[in-house]
């Protein structure tokens, strides 16, 4: 039902048959019910302390509810595909994240898990919001995929905290960013300025 009706040959999703588009924009959210997500793994009780007391005005600074400890990702909808001996249709992102155990992080090309769609895992409830913007061309929207498969390779931007504090607290516009790293949200604001949408905020 997301990516909508397969086409024979090439097993894409006809555009026009689904919930969501190539371009539309896919935000994972983590909701963590019992505890702050940035104190769950530090060893140091101090450091712990220090972090939990000061939470609250941190995701404040940074846009957020000061009692929102949501997890918030963000992706562009690249395409649909079903491979020809399975059922299931493949989802597919562009998106940059921090290196981890699994992958070298920054921006690439991921197909989206299964439990992202079916909301079973034991740390959070995770759902998905799909975005779409309205009276936007086809255009436009090949014009944000191709700026997205352009990027892929690229690092990702360890300075991303530091220009959210003085973007939301101050409204100063991102001319920190470099253009060779991306953080998740800066691959999205980048994408869409390419196709000529531009966001209320700056940020």
């Amino acid at each position: 039902m997301i990516a909508g009706i397969p086409d024979p040959e090439t097993g894409i999703a006809r555009s026009g048959t689904g919930i969501a588009e190539p371009g539309d924009l896919f935000f994972f959210i983590s909701h963590h019910c019992c505890q702050p997500v940035d104190d769950r793994t530090d060893t140091n009780t101090l450091k712990r302390t220090i972090k939990a007391r000061t939470l609250p005005w941190r995701r404040g600074l940074q846009g957020y509810d000061r009692n929102d400890f949501d997890q918030w990702h963000v992706g562009i909808y690249c395409m649909g595909r079903k491979r020809k001996k399975h059922q299931r249709m493949n989802l597919w992102i562009f998106h940059s994240h921090p290196p981890d155990s699994d992958t070298h992080g920054g921006v690439h090309i991921q197909r989206i898990s299964p439990r992202y769609l079916n909301g079973k895992t034991l740390e959070a409830k995770p759902r998905i919001e799909i975005l779409t913007f309205e009276n936007i061309t086809q255009d436009q929207r090949q014009r944000i995929v191709d700026y997205g498969n352009s990027k892929i390779g690229l690092d990702f931007d360890f300075q991303v905290t530091m220009h959210a504090y003085l973007i939301y607290a101050f409204g100063f516009p991102n001319v920190l960013h470099n253009q060779n790293r991306f953080s998740c949200q800066q691959l999205v604001v980048s994408a869409y300025a390419a196709a000529g949408i531009y966001f209320p905020h700056p940020y």
